[in-house]
């Protein structure tokens, strides 16, 4: 992970559908925050912005994300299909992607 990488996934809905994602990487601020813009992988949309802030808390991290999305449509959208659950999902995805194999926790 690095600013102007990206990470390309499914994000699969609880009825099965498949959403394409990617992930632009812009701010990589290791430990503390990451910013990225992310899209279903065309250049066709306008992108949702994400930030994500990482503060220590106890033995473990406090993460804070704040998506901003371009139209009122495109958040009732994804609420309509459950993307802030999902999105927690995706963060414990890029949180076993960036610990690596055998990564322990």
């Amino acid at each position: 992970m690095r600013a102007g990488g990206q990470w390309r996934f499914d994000m699969i809905a609880p009825d099965g559908t498949k959403y394409p994602n990617r992930h632009r990487y812009d701010v990589m601020d290791a430990p503390r925050r990451i910013e990225f813009r992310m899209d279903s992988d065309t250049d066709t949309e306008i992108p949702i912005f994400a930030v994500v802030v990482f503060a220590p808390e106890g033995a473990g991290c406090q993460i804070t994300q704040v998506m901003t999305l371009p139209t009122p449509e495109r958040r009732a959208g994804a609420l309509a299909f459950g993307a802030d659950v999902l999105g927690q999902q995706t963060l414990a995805k890029l949180a076993a992607m960036a610990e690596g194999p055998g990564a322990s926790g």
